[in-house]
């Protein structure tokens, strides 16, 4: 009965931990993207870039919910950094992951992915995709009246 009870508690305080409700005003966010994050976004996406060596299929784009854009943007952004990735790279990332939850105020669980049997192509595929859903979503957020 134990094990249930703690089950429940966890199953229910699980959203909690990646839900982000952000404390900043539109404006300030809005200012962020454009000094700063677009910037690192940009960088990040050469990065990537410059290491495929060919190119990846490209992914549509499904628009959020304007009520929960920043909720999107920073559960794209939280999504767990490989730890086989190129090291410059993988600092780029972590400075436009900090960079987003700095201007929305909030904080990832965890930014360190498990080496896995995915291929480095398919994985920088994936965060070149998700870089563009975080372009898209933002473009989207400021846009909104």
């Amino acid at each position: 009965m134990h094990l249930l009870g703690t089950s429940v508690v966890a199953f229910i305080l699980l959203p909690l931990t990646f839900s982000c409700e952000s404390t900043q005003r539109k404006e300030q966010i809005s200012l962020d993207y454009q000094h700063v994050i677009s910037k690192h976004l940009e960088d990040t996406k050469i990065s990537i870039e410059k290491q495929l060596n060919k190119s990846c299929k490209e992914k549509t784009f499904t628009r959020p919910v304007m009520d929960s854009a920043t909720q999107y943007i920073h559960n794209e952004s939280c999504k767990r950094i490989p730890k086989d990735l190129d090291k410059d790279l993988a600092d780029k990332l972590m400075r436009l992951v900090r960079a987003i939850n700095a201007s929305l105020g909030c904080q990832c669980s965890t930014q360190q992915g498990e080496p896995s049997k995915v291929p480095l192509h398919r994985k920088l595929c994936r965060h070149k995709n998700g870089l563009l859903k975080i372009q898209k979503a933002y473009e989207q957020y400021n846009s909104a009246a």
